[in-house]
């Protein structure tokens, strides 16, 4: 991992500014997080029966992303230009590709089992780790699939509408295929450990990983948030709406 970590610095020192020009793409992601975020459907059925506590937890999360994540967001992209954000969100989305795989063949999937797995070894080995989306340039596409999907494949009901501490909006089917990829993870934290102590990596870089995680999936949201914020008069129900339609 120390080693993953050094040749990131080194690229983001020698490449970076290079890669400025191609900057706008990055713009254009953000748009895929827009849908996510549009007015309510009347018509969506909502089942939160954990509302009065879900309505505690956003509360709790909003003060910290006011008072943590907001600030840390400000500084992230004050040290790093665009297209180094690009380049991060990349490789850490590489590192889901197996994932990928694993759950496309658990529902049966092959077509796009083998698109995600020819995309992960492409972008692995000419991508540089990832840091290159070289297989979506030579437009293999594939849908990305995970544990709560497969849940969802084989019919398993969704469960209540959850908000999670630091985590967001979440329901018990996805909430339970979070856990399970979380303890299959060799790159997470094995915090129960589960399948024995012997970890690919120390917790140490787990931890730095799961924080780099986070700070990358925050940055891809944090304006539509913003946006979001200012427009909605009840900012529960409207991330409530846009989630449970996302499904």
């Amino acid at each position: 991992m120390k080693k993953i970590l050094i040749l990131l610095i080194g690229y983001f020192i020698i490449f970076g500014p290079i890669n400025i020009a191609s900057a706008e793409e990055y713009d254009d992601d953000f748009f895929e997080f827009e849908a996510d975020f549009g007015e309510s459907d009347s018509s969506l059925e909502i089942y939160d029966p954990l509302e009065n506590i879900n309505r505690k937890i956003f509360y709790f999360n909003e003060k910290a992303d006011k008072y943590f994540m907001k600030p840390v967001n400000k500084g992230y992209r004050f040290i790093t230009t665009k297209s180094v954000r690009k380049s991060i969100g990349n490789f850490l989305s590489n590192l889901t590709r197996p994932f990928d795989v694993i759950n496309s063949l658990i529902q049966g999937d092959i077509d796009n089992a083998r698109a995600s797995f020819s995309s992960f070894l492409i972008n692995s080995t000419i991508g540089f780790l990832g840091i290159f989306d070289i297989a979506n340039s030579k437009q293999i596409t594939f849908e990305e699939r995970s544990f709560g999907s497969s849940l969802a494949h084989y019919h398993v009901s969704q469960g209540p509408y959850l908000i999670l501490p630091f985590l967001g909006p979440s329901d018990a089917r996805n909430f339970s295929g979070f856990l399970i990829e979380k303890t299959v993870d060799p790159l997470s934290i094995n915090a129960l450990r589960i399948g024995g102590t012997g970890d690919l990596i120390d917790d140490i870089y787990a931890y730095e990983l799961t924080g780099i995680k986070a700070i990358d999936k925050y940055d891809q949201i944090a304006d539509l948030l913003e946006s979001t914020r200012k427009d909605s008069f009840d900012l529960y129900a409207t991330i409530r709406a846009a989630y449970l339609q996302s499904q």
